[in-house]
């Protein structure tokens, strides 16, 4: 969200065209790379929390998205190194694509431990999507506080994406600190872990896997052209980009109670 909230600023720094509109382009094309890769990383980390743990999966991808995230506030600019700072900033937002992907495995770990309380089901889901919303809010809100309070312009935007490193690290330890799922554990004393579990999906799963691809696609193109949407109307007609964030916060927040009663 630091990146989307700060893309206009992103696109200046890193970013080699002539005009804001083509930075902007550029920079959307580096977003478009890293959610192509997405289901790359799905099908990494599913392998991975098949074989090895939905946990460590988890921690794992935690670190891929907060930890490059934070290495954003320290790539130099196109002015003072060229093309390598696209380059740089293209590695860091594919390595969180990748990252991202497998880190939907967090809803794997929640069923895995609801088992037997299904009927709550919506709830526990309403309750990850009402986290992330706090998410979204607290990065508009240490964007704030960071324009108020530094030369945001010049160097204060870099710091918020510090922050998200330290946020990250709190994020995996609290997952580190908990148990492994009851459903893993009984797989791994049976001995039924599958040697390659990408193989086992496709074999036994085409149907759940080809709706999955048919759901998810259309889902992340509609929100990439919103977001771009976003983008250019603050350029063009100075709309305040937290206008948006918090008309945005208000529908997600109103999803995320919906969510228990539509289980």
């Amino acid at each position: 969200m630091l990146f989307i909230d700060l893309i206009n600023i992103i696109s200046r720094e890193f970013c080699f065209a002539k005009d804001v509109y083509s930075n902007i382009l550029q920079l959307f094309g580096i977003v478009g790379l890293g959610a192509i890769v997405r289901p790359l990383g799905a099908f990494i980390f599913g392998h991975v929390g098949d074989r090895y743990g939905r946990r460590i999966a988890l921690i794992i991808t935690i670190l891929l998205i907060s930890i490059p995230s934070s290495l954003i506030a320290f790539i130099p600019s196109h002015n003072q190194v060229g093309i390598i700072s696209t380059i740089l900033l293209l590695a860091i937002h594919i390595t969180q694509g990748i990252a991202l992907g497998g880190e939907q495995g967090s809803s794997v770990y929640l069923i895995e431990h609801l088992s037997s309380r299904k009927e709550n089901l919506g709830m526990y889901f309403g309750i990850m999507g009402f986290g992330r919303s706090i998410g979204i809010l607290l990065s508009a809100v240490i964007v704030i506080i960071c324009k108020k309070t530094t030369d945001f312009c010049t160097w204060g935007w870099r710091l918020p994406f510090i922050f998200s490193a330290i946020l990250g690290l709190i994020s995996a330890y609290s997952i580190y600190t908990l148990g492994e799922t009851p459903a893993y554990e009984k797989n791994r004393k049976q001995r039924n872990l599958p040697d390659l579990p990408i193989i086992e999906l496709i074999k036994r799963h085409k149907r759940a896997l080809i709706l999955a691809i048919l759901i998810s696609v259309p889902v992340n193109v509609a929100v990439g052209f919103t977001i771009f949407l976003r983008t250019l109307a603050k350029e063009i007609a100075s709309v305040d980009v937290y206008v948006t964030t918090y008309i945005n916060e208000i529908v997600l927040i109103i999803t995320s109670v919906l969510m228990r009663y539509l289980q």
